[in-house]
């Protein structure tokens, strides 16, 4: 199931969402409770026997591969790039339906009020795309990725209290600054 956006449940929700199954579908074909799917897409410990039974209802297999932790983590020399890019691994996390449809409507809403600027014109081709894209956009570690976050605001994502509680947690250095 590796897709190399370094969570396995980002990776489980993108394929799920790019399919249009809902939690509770895949779960019953899973055999899991929709809850400990749930569990399972926000990043909580979940067996190996339970991920390979997800996995195994969208034809698919996990495949488990070392991954630095810390350069993933800080991949840029900045600390404000850096809290921004963990935003974006927490957008990717919460994208639902509904958190996309008003991604897009925020987007339009912006090119109205500020004109039509090439990044809402990527953006909107993104999400064009699908689940899968936006996700892969949210966690790019390149400057292209750095530049796409930086037009996104994330609020359909995550609100200002889990932003800075997520801040807190990951970056304890630099809550201070908050």
């Amino acid at each position: 199931m590796d897709k190399g956006s370094g969570h396995i449940g980002d990776e489980l929700r993108a394929e799920r969402l790019s399919r249009g199954l809902s939690q509770q579908r895949l779960a019953e074909s899973a055999g899991v409770t929709q809850a400990h799917l749930s569990q399972i897409e926000r990043g909580l410990d979940a067996r190996y026997s339970v991920l390979s039974r997800v996995a195994s209802a969208l034809d698919r297999r996990v495949a488990l591969k070392p991954v630095l932790a810390q350069s993933e983590r800080h991949p840029y020399e900045d600390e404000s790039a850096n809290r921004q890019y963990l935003l974006g691994l927490l957008a990717a996390r919460r994208l639902t339906s509904d958190r996309l449809l008003q991604f897009r409507n925020w987007i339009e809403r912006s090119r109205k009020r500020h004109g039509d600027y090439p990044y809402f014109r990527e953006w909107l081709a993104i999400l064009d795309r699908g689940p899968s894209a936006v996700a892969a956009t949210l966690v790019d570690a390149t400057e292209h990725g750095r530049y796409m976050r930086s037009v996104a605001t994330l609020l359909p994502f995550v609100t200002r209290a889990e932003r800075d509680a997520f801040y807190r947690e990951r970056l304890p250095a630099m809550a201070h600054s908050l």
